[in-house]
């Protein structure tokens, strides 16, 4: 509603609510038609708090009539800035960490849902869900197959198999039936997703930038071990635990994988600076002479 020093409260399509605006210029018009009036005020509007510029009609015609308490005839001014665009779904923030065949397809999704295009937004959703499967890999006939070995591969839990084969349900329905989902679903997928993409892929990347992980390579693996060989003296014998170093970064789960191709490695040359010694007679643990540190 506009007041008489030149500001206008309107709607703000970067600050995403009413805010104040400064009205830059304006130009009146009234309808030359007798039977039907109207009067259109267009201004070009500055927010207070942005400063973006918008596009603002005021209009008052003869068919939004109103009736006050006391029976009297009114006529409200209706207000539109343009461009208007309240947002149904917001963006993830920092799309950078995340595959760009998958953002492309996520910025398309995100704006089908902002224009309210809701069939092609669950679609969009589901291919989303087989763009994650391609990114890492997956192989499969079907989606359905796709989703599940991604979950067998350990990339995602059961509970996220489940909820993405929610969504390629609910984008099949989209694309093979036309039937469109409802905002509460929409907006369940949404969150689904974003869940899904933050966790693969934005946090994944946070936490390898800031937080020490573990060790998962092999080649990691190796480094350690002669760190650890390098407090040691050649032809000392000892087993695989002792010859590490104190670390927090080897999940003691991992250490028997590694072992297994370390004792492939020592066997066929490809690794050099231990041997194996025979089976021991006591205790489950494998030897190691030190040959080279």
């Amino acid at each position: 509603m506009a007041d008489n020093t030149g500001f206008v409260k309107c709607y703000c399509d970067s600050c995403e609510r009413e805010t104040n605006h400064v009205i830059k210029a304006s130009e009146e018009l009234t309808s030359p038609d007798e039977e039907y009036w109207w009067h259109c005020v267009f201004s070009i509007v500055k927010c207070c708090g942005c400063g973006s510029v918008s596009f603002l009609t005021a209009t008052t015609e003869e068919g939004e009539v109103e009736y006050n308490d006391f029976g009297e005839v009114t006529y409200p001014t209706r207000y539109q800035t343009y461009p208007y665009h309240k947002r149904f779904a917001k963006s993830i923030g920092d799309l950078w960490p995340i595959p760009s065949n998958i953002s492309k397809i996520y910025k398309e999704t995100i704006n089908a849902l902002n224009n309210e295009c809701y069939l092609l937004a669950a679609a969009g959703f589901r291919v989303i869900v087989e763009a994650i499967c391609l990114e890492n890999k997956i192989e499969g006939k079907s989606l359905e197959t796709k989703i599940n070995n991604l979950c067998k591969k350990g990339i995602i839990t059961k509970n996220d198999r489940d909820r993405l084969h929610s969504i390629r349900f609910m984008g099949n329905d989209s694309v093979h039936s036309i039937k469109e989902p409802d905002k509460r679903q929409i907006r369940l997928v949404l969150d689904i997703i974003h869940n899904m993409l933050n966790g693969l892929y934005v946090l994944t990347k946070e936490c390898e930038d800031i937080l020490e992980g573990p060790i998962t390579e092999f080649e990691e693996f190796k480094d350690l071990l002669e760190e650890g060989l390098k407090t040691r003296s050649v032809g000392d014998v000892d087993i695989l635990k002792n010859l590490l170093p104190p670390s927090r970064r080897l999940i003691s789960e991992d250490r028997s994988t590694f072992e297994t191709l370390l004792k492939e490695a020592i066997s066929n040359g490809k690794y050099t600076k231990l041997e194996l010694c025979p089976p021991p007679t006591t205790g489950k643990n494998q030897q190691y002479k030190i040959k080279s540190i």
